[in-house]
């Protein structure tokens, strides 16, 4: 999202092309006032799961909240990519032993995700 109101267009076809070949879910920090309005603009029926910190009551960094991802995807660490454009958050991910991008732009992650040898639908 672009100063909270906007989604990420190029991003979002970035999970687009992602979708139907692998499982995708959003782990984010949010606060309760504005889960639907981040909900709509993201389109959450893209996912597989999503988890917000304030349903839960943990936040990113915490290891907990990496470890409930896991639990819930039923996933090893080295099974999952994460993507996060906050440091700490990719450094507590990689601790963890999940394999951490962080965001800079959908055409950057678009180049790592290619290099781990992801698979993307073309884009129409």
């Amino acid at each position: 999202m672009a100063g909270g109101t906007l989604a990420n267009v190029d991003t979002l076809d970035l999970v687009d092309r992602l979708a139907g070949r692998y499982r995708l879910a959003v782990l984010t920090n949010n606060i309760r006032e504005i889960a639907e309005h981040w909900r709509e603009l993201v389109g959450v029926e893209r996912f597989e799961l999503v988890i917000d910190s304030h349903e839960i009551g943990i936040r990113k960094p915490d290891p907990a909240i990496y470890e409930l991802l896991l639990d819930q995807l039923d996933l090893r660490p080295a099974q999952v990519v994460f993507v996060d454009d906050t440091v700490p958050n990719v450094a507590a991910a990689t601790e963890v032993g999940i394999y951490a991008i962080h965001f800079t732009s959908a055409a950057a992650l678009e180049v790592e995700l290619v290099r781990l040898g992801v698979v993307l639908t073309p884009t129409a």
